[in-house]
């Protein structure tokens, strides 16, 4: 890959289908067949034998069924994924030092001072991790390289299944130009949604559309996504901590509730509680997790690790609607959760400059509150979809979790 002075080289390293594979490696029975790993309610991981019927993480295990009927649904193992996933990122090291583990089946690669071990080509050392992975666990891995994070993200998805992309600065225009919006990491059905209806289908489009109507209409992730339409993030790959904190709330849910909308106000309420007690800390986060507990116990989780540190309830809440547009189900929620992890000490060298308004607004309204009592203040949003007013203790609030 040809460089300039300040363009780094990227690789994420993201494993296929990574929890039906594990299955399928572990249970040959279960190899070339169509599967999915969840319960009677949702499937949280299929195959790619499964995904050639239409079958989808998120969907129901009805709809699943009635586009498969051949589908194999196997219960998950999640402490079998995580362990696999730990001897996989063991190997991480003999490539590079810049290591950032990105979920449990993927992690960039900083692989700008070593590439050259592999005679100054990435794809030589994007195949001999790919070997090696393939040999110890059986497991296939697609391999994204590129100039940025956002980039090499891209460049993993296009590069599924069982494969390695490039996308090199000089041809990255052209390739956004007409690429559907969606395919950016961080732009989800919801937001999709909401930029094809203001005319936006492609990243060419984004990138031509008036910033100030961006920023008006999505805030400072308006800015965000200007950029990202023209390829541009100044994201690092950066070790997370062992002992990164999250900080989260959750709400069990007496009797359920099956309408989304009411969901929804209530991870609003929870976002705006998390957003407060980080704010009190004097930290900020990258890292949105969602955890959705069904009437039958099934338990849904999905997390969004953003390129910038976020600390208002608000910020936190896009991204927690975001994540549970992949929460399908048929049966009654019983339980909200939300949390932000991936939390540094506040500072205004790591904040995005755009946002010190928002943020000084956040921190006034906090000061009447912990004078005034709870909710004396509230946002209008939360104003706007009536929700009783509800004492904090209605809440759970959870000790800050080690991760």
């Amino acid at each position: 890959m040809k460089e300039t002075k300040r363009d780094r080289i990227i690789m994420l390293v993201d494993m296929d289908a990574f929890f039906a594979s594990c299955e399928q490696q572990e249970k040959p029975f279960l190899r070339g067949k169509p599967i999915a790993v969840g319960g009677k309610n949702i499937v949280a991981a299929c195959s790619y034998e499964a995904k050639a019927y239409g079958v989808k993480s998120g969907m129901s295990t009805y709809e699943a069924l009635e586009k498969c009927p051949s589908l194999i649904v196997v219960p998950g193992d999640m402490e079998k994924y995580a362990s696999t996933s730990r001897e996989i990122m063991k190997m991480l090291p003999d490539y590079t030092s810049e290591i950032e583990v990105f979920s449990v089946d993927e992690a960039f690669l900083d692989i700008t001072e070593t590439v050259k071990f592999w005679k100054n080509d990435p794809f030589n050392l994007a195949k001999d991790l790919r070997k090696r992975i393939k040999g110890r666990f059986g497991l296939n891995a697609s391999v994204g390289i590129s100039y940025n994070k956002l980039m090499a993200k891209l460049a993993s998805s296009l590069a599924k299944p069982n494969g390695i992309k490039m996308i090199r600065r000089n041809n990255a225009k052209n390739l956004l130009e007409n690429l559907p919006v969606e395919k950016l990491s961080g732009i989800g059905r919801k937001l999709k949604k909401e930029l094809n209806a203001l005319g936006i289908v492609t990243c060419g489009e984004l990138a031509r559309f008036p910033v100030t109507i961006l920023k008006k209409l999505f805030g400072q992730y308006g800015l965000l996504l200007h950029y990202m339409a023209m390829g541009e993030d100044n994201g690092v790959v950066e070790e997370v901590v062992p002992k990164n904190r999250a900080v989260g709330h959750s709400k069990t849910i007496p009797g359920g509730i099956e309408d989304r909308n009411t969901a929804l106000i209530y991870l609003f309420r929870l976002s705006e509680m998390v957003g407060r007690r980080v704010r009190k800390a004097g930290m900020i986060g990258k890292t949105v997790s969602i955890t959705v507990r069904y009437e039958d116990f099934f338990t849904f989780t999905k997390q969004m690790t953003l390129s910038y540190y976020i600390e208002s309830g608000e910020e936190i809440y896009r991204v927690v609607k975001e994540l549970f547009m992949e929460a399908g189900g048929e049966h009654k929620i019983r339980l909200l959760g939300v949390s932000l992890s991936g939390l540094v000490k506040a500072s205004r060298q790591i904040r995005i400059k755009e946002n010190e308004k928002a943020i000084r607004l956040d921190r006034a309204v906090d000061a009447i509150n912990d004078r005034y009592g709870e909710d004396t203040v509230k946002r209008a949003s939360f104003e706007l979809i009536r929700v009783p007013v509800r004492s904090i203790s209605n809440f759970e609030k959870h000790p800050d979790l080690e991760l």
